[in-house]
């Protein structure tokens, strides 16, 4: 059975709206979406340096709609929303380096516009599912060993992380007030094909990759000893899928998780898989260093129980296909 049709009769001639939908994770929901029969809309502001990119829709565009604009332009997105089944919100900021340097602008994207859309939500459509896209740098900085689980105090320690934060307390102030069915995934680095290569703002394990296929040698700050939980965009779209499909996951937050290994081990992965390329450690610039939240691992066993979901691409397997996508579509990204 394909990932498609695990997921295809609760979507199957749904009206599903997918914000930040031309981005990396938001495009490749979409294609799945497309491939389980729902009749998918498509919004994305297309802001400069984010990652929306138009061939991120290439091979299923004509079946699909897709809206140029701000989730929180009422004159659009009201009329979109009329109706809508599914809200999958991926609309927002990622860099927690960018956060630091222009925080009003991280802060509307990932949370006051978001309180727009909420609003519009419960005016057009107030029965539609509706799923938040969280992170886990809403923790902030782990202080103690073992995974993580969603009963971890949240202290971010980035704007990225706070913006983040409050965007996902403000669905569950809907959710309380309006009895929207809301859900919040909070995701840990993901990597994969579709992912924005033109910086390494937006996540480093992507940006890696570049610097494999351009022949650079890899910067690691503070000695890559760093451990990340590691995601393949494959496993991130499923349990989104997976979450939206349950009814139990109503009103839940859930942590999405995949391998967790350190930085330097997946450089050095990533090099075999690619066959060639170096990395060097290099001091951490004060920026990143300031911000750092040091080890991360998911807990995901409540994800797992409540819908069965669990990560099937292991890293090696995620970086070949990363590899032959940016082989094959490089004058895209680069």
């Amino acid at each position: 059975m394909t990932q498609a049709s695990e997921h295809e009769a609760a979507f199957r001639d749904k009206k599903v709206i997918v914000t930040g939908g031309a981005g990396f994770i938001g495009a490749s929901l979409a294609q799945r979406l497309v491939a389980c029969g729902a009749k998918v809309h498509i919004v994305d502001a297309f802001r400069e340096g984010c990652g929306a990119n138009e061939h991120n829709l290439a091979g299923f565009r004509e079946r699909c709609q897709l809206l140029r604009c701000d989730i929180a332009d009422e004159e659009s997105m009201r009329p979109l929303l009329r109706g809508a089944d599914f809200v999958f919100d991926l609309a927002g900021r990622v860099s927690h380096v960018d956060s630091m340097s222009a925080p009003q602008t991280d802060f509307y994207d990932n949370a006051v516009a978001h309180l727009s859309l909420l609003e519009w939500v419960r005016q057009e459509c107030p029965e539609a599912r509706f799923l938040y896209s969280g992170t886990r740098g809403q923790y902030g900085a782990i202080d103690r060993p073992g995974a993580v689980d969603e009963e971890r105090v949240q202290a971010p320690i980035d704007v990225n992380g706070a913006s983040k934060s409050a965007g996902e307390q403000m669905i569950f102030v809907y959710a309380r007030a309006y009895g929207l069915a809301v859900t919040s995934l909070r995701l840990t680095n993901t990597f994969g094909p579709r992912h924005q290569m033109k910086n390494g703002r937006h996540g480093v394990l992507n940006w890696f990759l570049r610097q494999l296929m351009d022949g650079q040698t890899i910067r690691l700050f503070g000695g890559g000893d760093q451990v990340r939980d590691t995601s393949f965009v494959d496993d991130v779209v499923d349990a989104m899928c997976a979450t939206m499909a349950s009814e139990q996951t109503i009103g839940q937050v859930y942590n999405v998780g995949g391998e967790a290994l350190s930085l330097k081990q997946y450089c050095q992965l990533a090099i075999e898989v690619y066959g060639s390329g170096q990395f060097e450690v290099v001091e951490f610039p004060d920026e990143a260093k300031r911000i750092d939240v040091g080890d991360y691992v998911a807990d995901r066993s409540k994800l797992s129980t409540h819908t069965g979901w669990q990560p099937r691409t292991g890293i090696r397997a995620g970086l070949v296909r990363s590899f032959d996508y940016y082989r094959e579509h490089r004058a895209h990204y680069w």
